[in-house]
């Protein structure tokens, strides 16, 4: 199937009809800059291993933005630095933790993929801390499964870009973006599923899979994107099925335990028991989750005032 006729498939074709997907996608997603060459360099390594950290520590080396965001982080108050600070990133990969160090180098990389406009920035931060909450809950999810190729490493990054096709609106359509936020923001209608159409662009998820096949993310990733919004994750026929229903359950938990600022988003219509059933976690395990991600609701909106 292509690309024009899974975005037709999906998307409110009263509001948006195939011609002008097709359009939108091939005018506006090639002016966002190229993904930074770090990016594929940092998702070849794995989260729990920590036989990569001098691999890591120079990929980070490598890039002096980079290497001032990790540094400044691991002197953060929020890692209880104290005394003596990280000078180097040797220092700072001790302090923050080989998993911590490269969750943090790739959101970074991926979340200042693009510029938008300062007035949007507030909702750039908010994307990026729900993204980021997502991930990690997702990653943590997936950890506790034992579905096979329940990934753990490819949940926190799938979960992390599920929302990237806002990043593309907020770049590409601002005058668009601010009055999708208004709407958001309003408690009568808050965000639902599908009311980039009613603005004139595709679905946000179909958007997000697009720009992760022009970035060349890997191919999983595109799917887990291009899928994540499904009504029941159960349903969708790929191999990295157990990876969505995580980062399903993960968004579930997210929107009510640490919602996105100033924003109201309607829940997805997820049957958690039956994706729980499925991950083989059970629900006192889930419960224990939510304490989790509470505990770390602060951090995360920290760690979004430098997205």
């Amino acid at each position: 199937m292509s690309v024009i006729d899974q975005l037709t498939e999906t998307a409110n074709t009263a509001a948006v009809n195939e011609v002008e997907i097709g359009l939108w996608l091939s005018a506006s997603l090639r002016k966002l800059p190229p993904i930074s060459p770090l990016a594929p360099k940092l998702m070849r390594l794995k989260a729990n291993d920590a036989a990569d950290l001098d691999v890591l520590q120079k990929i980070i080396e490598s890039d002096p933005g980079l290497s001032a965001r990790i540094i400044g982080m691991a002197n953060s108050v929020y890692y209880g630095a104290t005394g003596r600070g990280a000078y180097n990133i040797y220092e700072a990969l001790m302090r923050l933790g080989y998993q911590q160090a490269w969750q943090l180098s790739l959101s970074f990389i991926l979340g200042s993929s693009v510029t938008i406009d300062p007035v949007l920035r507030g909702a750039k931060q908010a994307l990026w801390a729900h993204s980021y909450a997502v991930g990690l809950t997702a990653r943590e999810i997936a950890s506790l499964s034992d579905v096979p190729n329940c990934d753990s490493d490819m949940a926190f990054l799938g979960g992390f870009v599920h929302d990237i096709g806002f990043l593309a609106i907020l770049a590409l359509e601002s005058k668009k973006a601010h009055a999708m936020l208004s709407e958001s923001q309003n408690p009568v209608q808050g965000y639902q599923h599908g009311m980039e159409t009613h603005f004139g662009l595709p679905p946000h998820e179909l958007i997000g899979a697009q720009l992760c096949e022009l970035w060349g993310l890997p191919e999983e990733i595109s799917h887990l994107v291009r899928h994540h919004n499904a009504g029941s994750p159960l349903d969708v026929d790929i191999p990295q099925q157990g990876v969505l229903c995580a980062i399903s359950l993960a968004h579930t938990l997210t929107i009510e335990v640490f919602p996105p600022k100033d924003l109201i988003v309607q829940p997805h219509e997820a049957d958690v028991e039956d994706l729980l059933g499925n991950l083989g976690i059970s629900e006192k395990a889930y419960e224990k989750m939510r304490d989790w991600l509470a505990g770390k609701s602060e951090g995360i909106q920290f760690l979004s005032t430098s997205s």
